[in-house]
């Protein structure tokens, strides 16, 4: 029987992102009065050049993150603006090494690559340890749900079962 299971996780945005985005549009604005002052006939194409591509840096940060697991295999992607998907990273559940529930601030990995895959507040979010294709230490940090965390349990050994909560 195939197991396939998926959860999407979409992130807070923060007061810095908020910031950044009327930044930008302040930018955009201030630029437009400026090309209007100088360039009469260009201004207004321009300024439509502006402002789209205002919309489009300030949808960048609208971020999910997709979990997904079929028969052993996570994915995790990572989604821009509900547009642009990214495979993060395709990991076995059974080279999972260590697995525990994640705190802020934590100390997670200090020579090898972390994905945070979840808002860094999150109460529910667990670290998971494992090793990539090069063997170099991973660190992920992700919030699954209470049925995504059970259909990755019998691929983790009985040790670091007792772990996922």
């Amino acid at each position: 029987m195939d197991i396939f299971k998926e959860q999407i996780v979409k992130i807070k945005r923060t007061p810095a992102s908020f910031m950044l985005s009327v930044l930008i549009w302040f930018a955009a604005m201030a630029l437009t009065a400026v090309l209007i002052v100088f360039l009469h006939e260009l201004a207004v194409l321009i300024a439509f050049a502006l402002f789209y591509g205002s919309i489009h840096l300030t949808q960048r940060f609208n971020v999910e993150y997709e979990y997904i697991l079929t028969n052993g295999e996570l994915d995790v992607d990572k989604i821009l603006a509900q547009r642009t998907r990214t495979r993060l990273f395709t990991l076995k559940c059974s080279d999972i090494e260590a697995v525990g529930k994640y705190t802020k601030g934590m100390k997670l990995n200090e020579n090898g690559t972390v994905y945070m895959c979840c808002n860094p507040d999150d109460e529910d979010a667990y670290f998971f340890r494992a090793r990539d294709k090069k063997g170099k230490p991973l660190c992920i940090v992700m919030a699954p749900n209470e049925k995504l965390r059970e259909a990755i349990k019998p691929y983790l050994s009985r040790i670091i079962q007792r772990d996922l909560a």
